[in-house]
């Protein structure tokens, strides 16, 4: 069940109804919404929820016997035997046909005739951030910034709906101590909420769809049909695409669950307008850079200490290896990671390039175009299934071939439009909230549907998948 469908908006209308009906109940109200989230997970496919629940009930028991214990090495010996089992978890489903067809081509390069049978083992959609969701809540447990929680919470957190399949990732100790607490019947910001999903509507329907459709599909699906400039265009293309796919269902999860009474963290601040690779990741899939550097970077760091500056790129660089690895079971993502690993450490480290350099307009220019266009060279990277793949794009941009097959004005006209949002004032959203806000709620409500209307109508047939739903 996709958020821009008439079932989702139906489902959503049931939930939001009954949910407020026992608000006086606090715990009821979590049971109903969990129930809400199980129907919403399971009509994609029976077997996800099974798995779901299960690893929930598994991390809520792994939480308390953490807890449990007072002595330091049982607690690591606890949180290690916690984290193991989460990422087997997810490294069987996500990762094991990988690993067994990886084993039979060195078997084959070895001239060893082994063969190994593939399992086709199905991937659960959005597996991997409600992993780290449970691999951040024992950690904190283990850190003591969070307590051992009792099951209706565990599984709340696990397995909210709006940001269940594809995000944010909450940090528990920022879930359970502010983010759970009772919401305020009288306070709901409902004009944030439609503000956000109005947002995502827009992103994800009209510029991401008709620029993956009509431009990004057709010319990575057959390259050779094309230029180097039309490659070129399609990569930069994709970089909006898929900036405008996943803002888009982080901002209607924000939207929805705050309609529901509990705000989450925004998930993304103006990427493209980064003047370093820094500054991306401080702005791109923020959950999910916060997650990296509370949990992987900062160990990893203190562990290479002794190292000085070579251990910090060390941390570095492995922290975004692995950041590949979790994006999906393929070459093309690791090497994508080690793209912005390697890429960070030597801005920061060789070339000591920090945001402070850039103090006069020139200079943010240069920084933005050299970062976006950095960013872009990983997407190739990121959309590429293969080398293959990789090489026939590579090679079609080295052919230096600029005259324009494509010349779809729309279209590219989308793909300024999800450029120059990235530059939209930090503050602007805000003010317009403030003045959505004094509108009457009845004039509110007809230009929530006009808009909803423009949106439906401006939109090509059908609803494609979030890009992120595959990682």
């Amino acid at each position: 069940m996709l958020f821009p469908t008439h079932g989702f908006a139906f489902f959503f209308i049931i939930v939001f109804t009954i949910s407020w009906a026992v608000f006086k109940y606090p715990n009821t109200r979590k049971v109903i919404l969990i129930m809400a989230s199980y129907v919403f997970y399971v009509l994609w496919d029976w077997r996800f929820l099974v798995l779901l629940v299960s690893s929930s009930l598994v991390n809520f028991a792994l939480g308390k016997y953490i807890s449990f214990s007072k002595d330091e090495n049982n607690r690591k010996l606890r949180i290690t035997l916690g984290i193991v089992f989460n990422l087997l978890y997810l490294g069987f489903f996500k990762y094991c046909d990988f690993f067994i067809l990886s084993t039979s081509n060195i078997l084959a390069f070895l001239g060893l005739n082994v063969k190994l049978n593939i399992l086709n083992i199905f991937i659960p959609i959005g597996i991997s951030f409600y992993t780290f969701q449970a691999i951040s809540y024992l950690i904190d447990i283990y850190r003591e910034e969070v307590e051992a929680q009792n099951v209706i919470n565990v599984l709340f957190y696990i397995g909210f709906f709006p940001q269940l399949l594809s995000g944010p990732i909450i940090k528990a100790e920022n879930f359970f101590n502010t983010i759970i607490h009772q919401p305020d019947k009288n306070n709901i910001h409902a004009s944030r909420a439609f503000g956000l999903i109005i947002s995502g509507l827009i992103k994800k329907m009209i510029i991401a769809n008709y620029i993956g459709t009509e431009l990004v599909d057709p010319m990575f699906n057959n390259p050779y049909n094309y230029s180097s400039l039309d490659m070129i265009l399609a990569t930069y293309g994709y970089a909006i695409q898929i900036y405008c796919d996943f803002s888009a269902y982080s901002d209607m999860a924000l939207g929805f669950a705050a309609l529901l009474g509990y705000l989450y963290p925004r998930n993304f601040n103006r990427p493209y307008s980064a003047y370093t690779i820094q500054e991306f990741w401080k702005k791109w899939h923020i959950s999910l850079s916060s997650w990296l550097m509370n949990y992987l970077f900062y160990p990893l760091q203190f562990k290479l200490r002794d190292w000085k500056k070579f251990g910090n790129i060390a941390a570095i660089i492995l922290t975004f290896f692995l950041c590949g690895v979790w994006h999906g079971a393929g070459y093309t993502f690791m090497l994508w990671g080690l793209w912005h690993g390697v890429g960070l450490a030597i801005e920061r480290f060789v070339l000591k390039i920090e945001k402070k350099n850039f103090n006069v307009w020139w200079k943010k220019a240069l920084g933005v175009f050299f970062t976006f266009n950095f960013v872009c060279i990983g997407w190739l990277l990121f959309k590429s299934d293969n080398f293959d793949i990789l090489w026939n794009t590579f090679s079609i941009i080295g052919q230096c071939r600029f005259s324009l097959h494509y010349s779809n004005l729309f279209v590219y006209s989308l793909m300024i439009l999800g450029f120059i949002i990235n530059f939209i004032p930090e503050k602007l959203p805000e003010k317009l909230e403030e003045f959505f806000v004094k509108i009457p709620l009845v004039f509110q409500g007809i230009a929530f549907g006009l808009i909803l209307i423009i949106v439906s109508a401006m939109s090509p047939d059908g609803v494609a998948p979030f890009i992120y739903f595959k990682f």
